[in-house]
């Protein structure tokens, strides 16, 4: 819960290793940060990819 008495909400999304290249869907909670590590290699210099339009 936030300071201000509301829950926030996780967001599916797929992120992206920077290191290894491995693309894996995940979740985030906006306004929020969050160390990431890779499933993969373990690095934690991982990126957001941008929903593609339909």
């Amino acid at each position: 819960m936030s300071s201000d008495g509301q829950v926030k909400s996780r967001k599916p999304c797929t992120f992206k290793c920077l290191r290894c290249g491995l693309e894996y869907d995940g979740s985030y909670i906006p306004a929020v940060m969050e160390e990431l590590h890779c499933p993969q290699c373990d690095s934690n210099s991982q990126r957001r990819l941008k929903e593609k339009k339909k």
